[in-house]
């Protein structure tokens, strides 16, 4: 399920931004050693996890791709992010991560939480609202025994809410056309619901104008001169002038 997620998120991304090289980050845990998992503390690194999309493949066959390349990137995940970033000699910016700029996180709903009440602790698991975002666009899965909640973090600076609405939509798109069709080309996945389709084709390319054939352009702006000899004609810096000088 992991791998399928993934999947179908690289390929919501690469029809956003029509490229086809993607690079998604994600967390690891980081506990592989027997020491490690008795032991309190922090020790998730992260991955950075590419793709190459070819349009031309089937979705059966990329979601393939997807599961070799995370059994790849799973098996150097001991390998620490910053010295690979290091190694690659990356150009850091302190507004900017240096390998990706969108995240995909997936976890595991625990339907239990145990501890031992002998020393009298008690542990409360708190539901905390992520309200800040530190990546463009992140994908999180929080995966129970009954269902998969999925939710979209998202810079404010970047997106509005109508368009992680309309991500959000091309999302279970792509979910349900694969559903149906998994050996379907990428390329004929269409992400645009068919009132978005009729607007793209039809509505935007609706230009027609009526106007006097008779008169060339130079006629037709002297006119608007005319019109409008108060507007302003050139601007520059904190000056302007206008049509009628």
């Amino acid at each position: 399920m992991y791998s399928m997620i993934l999947t179908i998120y690289n390929i919501l991304l690469c029809k956003l931004s029509n490229q086809s090289d993607i690079v998604v980050g994600t967390p690891v845990v980081g506990r592989q050693h027997s020491d490690l998992k008795e032991v309190t503390g922090v020790f998730v690194n992260t991955l950075a996890i590419r793709n190459i999309i070819d349009p031309s493949m089937s979705f059966k066959d990329f979601l393939k791709g997807v599961q070799q390349g995370n059994a790849e990137a799973f098996d150097n995940q001991m390998y620490p992010y910053e010295e690979l970033v290091d190694s690659l000699n990356l150009q850091r910016d302190s507004n900017r991560n240096a390998l990706f700029d969108v995240f995909f996180n997936y976890q595991f709903k625990e339907n239990d939480i145990y501890a031992n009440n002998a020393s009298g602790m008690e542990v409360t698991e708190l539901d905390i609202p992520q309200s800040v975002a530190k990546f463009d666009l992140q994908l999180s899965v929080l995966h129970s025994d009954e269902k998969l909640e999925i939710v979209f973090n998202y810079s404010k600076d970047l997106f509005e809410l109508q368009s992680i609405a309309r991500f959000s939509s091309y999302f279970v798109r792509v979910l349900d056309t694969i559903i149906t069709n998994e050996n379907l080309s990428l390329k004929n996945i269409d992400v645009l619901s068919e009132e978005e389709t009729i607007q793209l084709l039809v509505d935007f390319n609706d230009t027609n104008e009526n106007y006097e054939k008779d008169k060339t352009i130079l006629d037709l702006f002297d006119e608007q001169v005319l019109l409008n000899p108060r507007a302003k004609a050139l601007i520059f810096e904190n000056e302007s002038i206008s049509y009628s000088g």
